[in-house]
């Protein structure tokens, strides 16, 4: 996107060169005193224009550039018209484009981590709900009775609660029965 302002910048740069700096009010016999000094304030070299330039690309007091060229020689509106639309509105919407679109990329990215902190959590509790049920079988059937899921104690009991937000192991078992 710089690399696309700065050629853009320097295409304008080279026109505002041809169109102001050797324009005939500027230069010869007919040169206007007034445009004179206005082509040596913003635009005497290729780079002091493409640094009068950058002003239109943040919209800075480009009036106090545009205006008093566009009164001495009308003809000089169309570039600056072609110029304020291409740099100050065009080429800062694809700016903005590219930054949005960054954007959405990154949320797609953290939604597809969310997604997997999300699934590994669910790994986390069916390995944590295997180990609880695992202990309390107490008689190796592998399967759970009332009398063995009273017997839970405080801390999976704990465990429990927080996966399932049920505080009675009963109420669990018969969710789950």
């Amino acid at each position: 996107t710089l690399l696309m302002l700065f050629i853009i910048l320097y295409i304008f740069s080279c026109i505002a060169v041809e169109l102001i700096t050797f324009n005939p009010k500027a230069t010869g016999p007919d040169a206007d005193a007034a445009f004179q000094e206005l082509v040596e304030l913003h635009f005497p070299s290729l780079m002091t224009t493409m640094l009068t330039l950058v002003q239109f690309v943040a919209l800075d007091n480009i009036s106090a550039i545009y205006k008093p060229f566009v009164l001495l020689d009308p003809w000089l509106g169309v570039y600056f018209v072609g110029l304020f639309l291409m740099v100050g509105i065009v080429l800062m919407n694809l700016v903005t484009a590219v930054i949005v679109n960054s954007a959405l990329e990154q949320a797609t990215q953290d939604k597809d981590l969310l997604k997997s902190m999300e699934e590994q959590r669910k790994k986390r509790l069916v390995k944590d709900l295997h180990r609880i049920f695992h202990r309390l079988d107490e008689d190796g059937s592998g399967q759970l009775s009332r009398h063995e899921l009273r017997n839970v104690e405080d801390a999976d009991r704990e465990v429990l609660t927080q996966l399932t937000t049920l505080t009675d192991p009963m109420e669990i078992f018969d969710a789950l029965d």
